[in-house]
This record gives C-alpha cells, sequence and structure tokens, in this order.
C-alpha cells in the first residue's frame, strides 16, 4: 500500500531570492546616499556642527529603520493584496494635496 505523504515542494529558486536581496540592499544604499548628498547643504544652510550632522542622519536612519519595519509589519498582517491596495489609497490621498 503506497503512504499518504505528499509531495515534496520544490524549494524557491536561490538565484531570485539572491536578486532580491541584492536589489534590496542597493535600494538602501541609494536611499542612504540621498542623506549623504544633502548633509553639507544642511550643514551650510542651518549652521550645524559635525556632531549634530551627525545627529540628523542617525534620526534619519532611525525613522528609516521605524518605518521599514512598520511596512513589513503591515505586510504580515494585509497579506501582499492588502499592502499593496493600501499602498494605492495612500499615493492616492496624497496626490488630492
Amino acid at each position: 500500500m503506497e503512504s499518504m505523504k505528499p509531495e515534496p515542494t520544490t524549494a524557491t529558486l536561490p538565484a531570485a531570492i539572491l536578486a532580491i536581496v541584492l536589489v534590496s540592499y542597493f535600494m538602501i544604499l541609494l536611499d542612504n546616499s540621498v542623506i549623504f548628498t544633502a548633509l553639507p547643504s544642511l550643514q551650510a544652510d542651518l549652521q550645524l556642527s559635525t556632531g549634530e550632522l551627525s545627529w540628523v542622519q542617525d534620526a534619519y536612519t532611525v525613522v528609516f529603520g521605524g518605518l521599514l519595519l512598520l511596512g513589513a509589519r503591515a505586510g504580515d498582517l494585509l497579506g501582499a493584496a492588502g499592502g499593496s491596495s493600501c499602498s494605492g489609497w495612500w499615493c492616492s490621498r496624497s496626490r488630492r494635496c
């Protein structure tokens, strides 16, 4: 008699996972380059010291990380379809302002 074990599922392609991780890391580096590029302008316009510039960079990083965690949690709770509909709603509301 045959056993009733389910067929083993194939693993997701490791190359696809690597590509997603690398693209995500690139986007984080690109986002951080925005603040690095803006620091000299901020220092000149607001007369900030080097220590204060460090606080600006740290605050940006903390807010970015917090929003990243919030988005990940929202994706867990709402699922992929709910998260995309929520972001579509947010973009449509922001364009009306």
